[in-house]
Order: C-alpha cells, then structure tokens, then sequence
C-alpha cells in the first residue's frame, strides 16, 4: 500500500475510493486557492488519509518483519516524496527570478530551502503567517507548509511504531498497544490543538503537534475500520454525508482562521466516513462514484496536482498583476497543474518507482540514492542563492544609506515638496526590497511584541543632552524614528524610544484579541509610572494606526471618543509638566490591490497609477481630535509629501515609500527630515 499522501500512487482496489477522495480533495483546494480565496479544509482531508495509509503500511511492518524496519521505511517514503517535490522546488526557484520581482526572490528562496527540508510549516508559523492574508507575501513554495508537516508526521510515527515494536513482542499485543497509542495521541493533540488555537491561531495553524490528532484519527480509523461489519444501506449513507461534509465544509466554515482546533473534525470524521462507505453497493453510491475511472486516474496524480497548482496560481496573479483569476484564467491554471503533475509522474516519479522494483542491484540502489542526492543539490543550491540574494539586498541598503546621507538633490521627499528635477536619481528606486526597509527600532531589543508587558527604552544621542525628545507608540508612531533621530542627532539632542507593537499611548481599551488589550493596558500603565519617575521630557512623539485601532467604552461599545479622551488622559501628566506632544497625523493606507501592483512593478511603480488623498486617509484621526485646541500639543500633518496635489504616489524622487499597505519605508522617512523639522517648528538649532 502506498503511504504518501498528499497523494501520489493507487490503493489496493477495495480501497479505490481512497484515491477517488484525494481527486476531489486536491481539486477543492485549487477550485478554493484560485476563485473563492479561503482555505477548503481539504488538506485535513490529506493529513486523516496519510494517518489511515501511513498506519497501514507501518502495521504491515510488524507483520511481516515483526518491527519497524526504519531504512527500509524511509527509503520508501524518500523514492515516494522527493522526486516529485523536488522537482517542483527547482523549477519554481528557477522560474521565480524570472517571473518574479527582485523583492520577494530572498523569502521565496528561504522558504524554498524550508520546503527541501520539510520545515516550512515552522518558518510560516515563526512568522505568523495568515495562509490567503491580502497583505502577507505569498511565496510559490507556500503550500509546501502542508507536506513539511506530513513529513514530519511520518518521522513522529515512526518513533512511536519503532519503540512499540521493541517493547512488545506478540503482532496481536502491537496492534493493541498501537491502537491505546494513537487514541491517547489524538485525545492529547485535540485538547492542546483547541487550546493552541484558541491562544494563536495563526501560529497553530502551521503547528505540527496541533495537527497530530489528525493522523492519529486516521490511524485509529486503519485499525478499526477493517474491523467494521455494517449493512451497505449505512455504508452508502455514511460515504455520502462523508462527501457531503468534504465537499461544504470550505463554504461553511471559514477554515483559515478557526483551524486546527476541534472545527477540523469536520473535513476530518468526513473523510473516514467516507473510507467507511467504501466502493461497493448501487452505482449511485459516493464510493462507487470515487471509485470511477477519471477520479481514480485524477487521485494519482493528486499529489502533483497538489504541488503545482500553487505556483501556477502565484505566478499568474504576478502577471495579472494581484486581480483574481477569471474562469477561463482558473480553469488554465487547474489544467496546467494537472498536465504538469503527469509529466511529473511519468517521467520522473514512475522511472524512480521502476528502479526500485528492479533484480538489478545497481538500479535499485539509485532509486534511493537518486532522490537523496537530488535533496542535496537543492538544499545546497537554496543555501547559494539564498547567500547571493542576501548579498545583493546587503548592497542595496548600503547603496540607500549611503545616498540618504548625502545631499542629492531632489530624493525622496525633497521630489515632493517642490518643483525638482534630477536626472541621476536612483534607478530602479530604492530600498530594492521594500519590505524588509525597517526602521533600526523595529527589532527585537527596541520592540516590545503584543502578547509582552515588557517595558523596552532605546536610547539615541548623548545621555547628557540639554534637549530630551520621547518617541511613544506602536509601529505608526515608529514609522518616524528614521526622520526624528536624523534630526535629534544633527541638533545634539536625546532621543528615547518607549515602542509596543499593536498598542497605542492611550488609556482606553480597544478592541482586539484579550490578551493583546490587557498587555497594552499593562505596558501603558507601567510606562506611565516610569515617565513620572523620570526628568520632564521637552517634547514627546506619538503616532497611531487610525485605521486599524478601535477604542472601546466602559460598557464595552466601540467609542471614537472614549479614544480621544484616552489620548488626552495618557498625555495629561505629560503636559502638565511642561511637555511639548507632537500628534503625528495617521499615514495613507493604501488598498491591498494598489499596493500588490505596486509591489510587482517596484522599478516602475507609476504603471499603478495613483490614489486620491480622500480615498486613503482615515475621515475621522482621533489622535488629532485629540491634539485639537489641546494646550502643550501640536498636529503635525506631512499629507503633502505623500500626495502632492491631493494625489498620493507610490514612490518619489528614487525612493520607493510603502513598506506595506499601511507603512512606509526607513528610507522614506528619513528623506522627510528637513521637513519634519519645518513641521514641528523647532528653533533654529
């Protein structure tokens, strides 16, 4: 029996429906991918039916050798996996620095080496990374999350079926011992996948130990199923609530953010009822249907399907530059994956298989050693141009400093606060890598993260300094660091930085996941004690997200004035001792398919077009509202600098502005300086 689902080759017949299901899963996961934009729910469907296979294949084991013979296990899985997998990776490294922008080629190549080494799913964990967010990159590679974690899967039992096979001697022992196992695996899982989800979803979403109870619950279905002896009127009817189950569960249920908790077990118990159902009974039953010619055919190149159809789809949406596919796009795109997918197998996954089965000893060392070697050229491969990428970003902010801190006429913002004209500005504009241009204040020594409670101060300039300025806030307010410590550090001055990621300096409750708001009440309560305790700061800057962040009253209702209030109430003690607060005016927040246009034509991003001013400023800024006829504080407004002539552009005077849709880059911002400093209308230095 083959084991390698996200699938790949044919059951035994009694069991044909098996690769029936695998069709219908992997094409619900394109279908969803590429028309619908949410998750189908269908790789829970892979993981139950890898667990059912893999548990199969590994109590075969005991059977026939009496324990798990580990190279022979994974031998198998390597001709059975790689080659197809492989395969993929080096033809989308390939084709990504050519049909791809310069900006996304380092993280599609490090998740690209994450795939090779089945360790995608942690890489997108670490990140937290919504799996179809309109604002996150989406590699080509990122669907490899899902064979990172079945991989792993197959390492985790073969641990647990390795050590039963050595504590328990009799094949019958093993198969009870096995079963006790994987219902304590799938009972411990579950409750700690619920919790996980509960706390962080979008990090359990990628965790393996959240996931475990899946294969588990196809595990236990291997050993009980077999077993089962119903009348095939119930059979038919449990295969066609399982294929009911598979087939709504996407619609349903929005699979993205509320998996891998208990939600799961609806794709999950569906696909075993309909392993359940079987392939026998009337024509019209699910099994039977599963089992028909085209869907098997379909199921055996799933696996392919699987892999390819993803890349395709990323790589169109870069030429259509972010705009969903129309159905003939879509169903082009499903074609050439299956296309693909059976090239793959023809040629590349059959040839290995055949290798594998031969009398001649040399060919059947190659179909293992093939496919190993082949892991090693990617891996290494990656790791190259990985270092090359790196290289060349590395150049590309040493090029941006460099430049920024000299005197070229018209760069950046100097572009857009006046008439300007100069032929050797930068070319294609700079930071080549928009993305990752973050302000020094944004890593982890100066940032305190949005579970914290930590309070985090960076200091800049001399600790003796007769002037102190105060940055607060979260990443809105950070987005000035570049322009305010340019001009803290030209004057002689003190610059402090008191930075919370997610969290406003405001003594009002938002909205927002419970443990983000109690951390930010805490941090805004602990900074407000160490401020008091601390000489008086002649002026303090805060910025906020007016888009994203919504201020509650006591009674728990959203409240655009219990924000400004809150405001006020957090800068009072402040005021009152003789504090100047700067109120940064909110920042454009561009629409997700400007700024994907933008992305894919950083070199020329005018191809975009540009933006009303009305359409990407907030109609109401509370920190403003807030600054408003308020004694002690100042509304600093920059619009003019991102949208000359109430038009907002994507870049200016060589230098690319957004860093996402509602931030702009380090770069940016330390080309308004000079005019950050005319803005706050400080005294002559």
């Amino acid at each position: 029996m083959t084991n390698n689902t996200l699938p790949t080759a044919s059951p035994r017949p009694r069991m044909m429906q098996i690769e029936g299901l695998r069709a219908v899963a992997a094409l619900l996961v394109a279908i969803f991918h590429i028309w619908i934009g949410r998750v189908s729910g269908s790789v829970d469907v892979f993981f139950v039916v890898a667990g059912y296979l893999i548990t199969t294949t590994l109590l075969g084991h005991f059977t026939k050798f009496g324990h798990v013979r580990p190279l022979f296990y994974l031998g198998r899985l390597a001709r059975r996996l790689l080659p197809a997998s492989l395969t993929v990776l080096a033809v989308v490294a390939a084709a990504s620095f050519i049909f791809l922008p310069a900006n996304v080629w380092l993280p599609t190549m490090r998740q690209v080496l994450a795939s090779a080494l089945y360790s995608e799913n942690w890489l997108l964990a670490a990140e937290s990374i919504d799996y179809l967010a309109k604002d996150a990159f989406h590699s080509p590679v990122q669907n490899f999350w899902a064979m990172s974690v079945q991989g792993q899967f197959y390492i985790i039992w073969l641990i647990v079926f390795g050590i039963i096979g050595l504590v328990t001697v009799a094949a019958r022992h093993k198969a009870r011992v096995v079963l006790a196992t994987l219902v304590a695996l799938f009972a411990i899982s579950i409750v700690y996948s619920t919790i996980a989800t509960n706390a962080d979803q979008a990090f359990a979403y990628y965790n393996t130990f959240a996931r475990v109870w899946e294969f588990a619950l196809g595990g236990i279905g291997a050993i009980i199923i077999p077993q089962l002896r119903l009348p095939q009127m119930l059979r038919s009817v449990l295969g066609w609530l399982g294929l009911l189950g598979v087939l709504t569960c996407g619609f349903l249920l929005q699979v993205s953010q509320v998996f891998p908790g208990y939600a799961a077990l609806w794709p999950t118990v569906s696909a075993l009822l309909v392993i359940i159902g079987g392939s026998g009974g009337g024509a019209l039953t699910a099994g039977r249907i599963l089992s028909t010619r085209p869907l098997v055919w379909l199921g055996g190149i799933s696996y392919g399907i699987y892999l390819w159809h993803w890349p395709i789809l990323v790589f169109v949406l870069q030429y259509r530059k972010g705009e969903t596919p129309s159905l003939p796009w879509g169903i082009a795109i499903i074609w050439a994956a299956i296309v693909l997918a059976w090239l793959t197998k023809r040629f590349i996954e059959d040839p290995v298989v055949t290798w594998s089965r031969s009398s001649e000893p040399r060919r059947k060392r190659l179909a293992t050693v093939a496919p190993v070697g082949a892991l090693v050229v990617v891996v290494i491969s990656s790791m190259f141009l990985i270092g090359v990428t790196q290289a060349k970003l590395d150049s590309d902010k040493a090029y941006a400093a460099s430049i920024t801190s000299g005197s070229v006429a018209c760069l950046g913002a100097a572009s857009t606060a006046a008439t300007c004209v100069n032929d050797d500005l930068p070319s294609p504009p700079i930071p080549l890598d928009p993305r990752e241009d973050n302000a020094e204040v944004s890593d982890y020594r100066c940032r305190t993260d949005p579970d914290d409670t930590e309070l985090k101060k960076c200091t800049y300039g001399p600790g003796d300094a007769d002037t102190t300025v105060v940055l607060i806030g979260n990443s809105h307010a950070v987005n000035w660091f570049p322009a305010l410590e340019s001009l803290t550090t030209a004057r002689g001055w003190k610059l402090d930085v008191y930075y919370k990621a997610a969290c406003a300096f405001n003594t009002t409750a938002r909205t927002g996941p419970k443990s983000e708001v109690d951390s930010c009440r805490v941090w805004n309560e602990k900074l407000e004690a160490e401020l008091a305790s601390q000489p008086a700061y002649d002026y303090m800057l805060s910025s906020y997200s007016a888009g994203g962040e919504k201020f509650v009253s006591p009674d728990g209702n959203v409240d655009p004035d219990a924000g400004v209030a809150g405001f006020r109430d957090a800068w009072k003690p402040l005021l009152d001792r003789g504090t100047t607060v700067w109120a940064m005016e909110d920042t454009p927040l561009l629409p997700q398919a400007l700024y994907d246009c933008y992305l894919g034509n950083l070199a020329n991003s005018s191809e975009c077009g540009t933006i009303a001013a009305s359409d990407v400023f907030q109609t109401r800024d509370l920190i403003v509202d807030a600054a408003d006829d308020l004694r002690g504080a100042k509304v600093i407004d920059m619009k003019r600098y991102f949208c000359p002539g109430d038009e907002c552009v994507l870049s200016a005077g060589g230098v690319n502005i957004y860093r996402d849709t509602s931030h702009f880059t380090a770069t940016w911002s330390l080309t308004l300086a000079p005019y950050l400093e005319q803005a706050l209308s400080l005294p002559p230095s």
